[in-house]
């Protein structure tokens, strides 16, 4: 077997990063559904979890040492180690619970660091990177597919299964969760970072459906932004197709719209997604989210400037007097203060205007949607969001001399 880095023998350090993406991907929210309410599978999963990111940043961040350091690092770097100051000492007010303490590392500051660790993956790491996230996708979009279509799971998968609330496409995700990996998978296949060329648009259409089922406006939000970015950067080249799959598209999004599909999934599928539509502003999101946007830290300045403490306000904290889940800039300001919100958003900031300098389509919208995402829901502290999102802006930052993204894995449709 020849390993990544060219030599010989079987690497486990590769064998570690290909086992964490797609145990954190597909089975970590799996087993947490499948196993709903048990505390001792819950702790395990994160303690397997966390043995593999502790062997994988023992083998990764020592090949730091060769690589470039931008100034983007060093912003990344700071972001790391003002949250966990802040953790640490707020930690000491004895307002959260040690184990609380553990998944907020796990969840909000840990992800951070594997923009370190991808930076030092080469171009077949990432590749197998991007392979197992988009055919992960695929396996937990056709399970809920699966599940839509009345297939006969037994009571404990069904369960695993089962939509929560009004009905949203989650598959076993959440609806924040599936919501944004729907149309991460849209993306990938649009700005061609996934090369699958007989079934290409097939797919965007599965995905762009998917991503309207799950009721989410942050998924609508990333289609809009994928389709913008790629006009203005990449369609213009190729205008026909462009337009004619824009075309597609929309005559999808009417049949979904103008279609009664209540006797398939038991609600009117196009008056929910014209309410989703329709509620799209940011008075909207705002009212829905009135009990969490909250600005608490508004009297006391050392408060105002440095915070109240990370993990306050968190949903993990099982002490706080008010969870934020869904107010993320607020909460951010809560605990972290003003500096250190400069100082966390910063390095995003940065490296949208590096790639909009660079005309470096995907990596505008999948930083600049993040960002927005972000503001809606907490995608920046939830696995395996986090993790996957880190990972694709550091490998972005790998080789500052060439845009590695769009052309870094092909997958040729006689080879499926």
């Amino acid at each position: 077997m020849v390993n990544p880095a060219g030599t010989n023998g079987f690497k486990y350090s590769t064998f570690y990063i290909y086992l964490f993406y797609a145990y954190l991907i597909v089975i970590y929210p799996f087993l947490y559904q499948y196993y709903e309410g048990d505390q001792k599978v819950a702790v395990l999963n994160r303690v397997f979890v966390a043995i593999l990111i502790v062997l994988i940043l023992s083998k990764y961040l020592p090949r730091l040492i060769s690589k470039p350091f931008y100034n983007i690092d060093l912003l990344f770097m700071i972001q790391f180690s003002y949250l966990m100051i802040s953790i640490s000492l707020y930690s000491m007010s004895a307002q959260i619970y040690p184990m609380d303490i553990l998944k907020e590392y796990l969840y909000s500051i840990i992800p951070i660091l594997f923009y370190f660790v991808s930076k030092t993956y080469s171009i077949r790491e990432f590749k197998t990177f991007i392979m197992i996230l988009f055919f992960s996708i695929l396996i937990i979009s056709l399970l809920g597919i699966l599940e839509a279509s009345d297939y006969t799971f037994s009571d404990r998968m069904a369960n695993a299964l089962a939509k929560k609330g009004k009905g949203n496409f989650i598959s076993y995700y959440s609806a924040i969760g599936m919501g944004y990996i729907a149309q991460l998978a849209f993306a990938l296949l649009l700005f061609d970072i996934v090369r699958i060329k007989k079934i290409k648009y097939p797919l965007m259409g599965l995905f762009f459906i998917i991503s309207l089922l799950t009721l989410q406006r942050s998924s609508y939000l990333g289609i809009i932004f994928a389709l913008i970015s790629y006009s203005i950067f990449k369609g213009r080249n190729n205008k026909v197709s462009f337009l004619l799959f824009g075309l597609f598209l929309l005559m999808v999004l009417n049949t979904l719209i103008s279609t009664d599909h209540t006797n398939y999934y038991g609600f009117d599928v196009g008056r929910y997604i014209m309410d989703e539509i329709n509620s799209f502003d940011l008075e909207s999101v705002q009212r829905q989210r009135a009990g969490q946007s909250i600005v608490s830290n508004s009297n006391d300045w050392f408060s105002i400037l440095f915070g109240e403490g990370f993990g306050k306000y968190s949903p993990n904290n099982i002490l706080t007097i008010r969870k934020m889940p869904d107010a993320s800039y607020q909460r951010i300001f809560n605990e972290i203060g003003a500096i250190g919100s400069i100082l966390f958003f910063l390095p995003f900031v940065s490296l949208s205007i590096k790639y909009i300098k660079e005309h470096n389509s995907f990596m505008i919208y999948f930083i600049i949607f993040s960002l927005f995402a972000f503001y809606f829901n907490r995608i920046l502290w939830m696995i395996p969001l986090n993790y996957i999102i880190y990972s694709i802006i550091g490998f972005s930052m790998s080789n500052n001399n060439r845009d590695k993204l769009n052309d870094v894995y092909h997958i040729h449709g006689k080879n499926i």
